[in-house]
């Protein structure tokens, strides 16, 4: 019983660490950090689960155009987890994700894609590719 006990101190310390680690890097303005931070709120891994917390961390990785924030992004505006389901705005994320995907990352945005493109009318597109220009010019990268 003893030894249980001392694994689950050491587990939640582990996670502690893992948290502040998180924090410390995404303040520090890490893309991939904030990422992970804005999953965790999402799911209530290690902290209390927040929508609202775990939109505003995807959206500084998201600023930073890292790819795997903007395919959240996406995500969450089809699905309309935390915001309001808006079809236009998540395939302007997805536009954005395709424009800036590495070739590693070109496999999961085609799969994104490929996912979300029945719900789109080509109006739509037209539209989610004037607002992905919109996004770029209010949003320059920052390191």
């Amino acid at each position: 019983m003893m030894a249980i006990n001392i694994w689950i101190m050491m587990l939640v310390t582990s996670l502690i660490w893992l948290i502040r680690r998180h924090h410390v890097s995404a303040l520090a303005a890490k893309a991939e950090a904030q990422y992970e931070l804005g999953k965790m709120y999402a799911f209530g891994e290690g902290v209390s689960p927040s929508p609202s917390e775990s939109l505003r961390w995807q959206l500084l990785a998201a600023k930073k155009r890292y790819v795997p924030s903007l395919l959240e992004m996406a995500r969450l505006y089809f699905n309309g987890e935390g915001v309001t389901t808006d079809r236009v705005e998540g395939w302007m994320f997805l536009t954005l994700a395709s424009q800036f995907a590495t070739p590693r990352e070109r496999p999961s945005v085609s799969a994104a894609m490929n996912k979300y493109s029945g719900r789109m009318k080509a109006s739509d597109r037209d539209e989610a590719q004037k607002r992905a220009e919109k996004w770029i010019e209010v949003n320059p990268l920052q390191q």
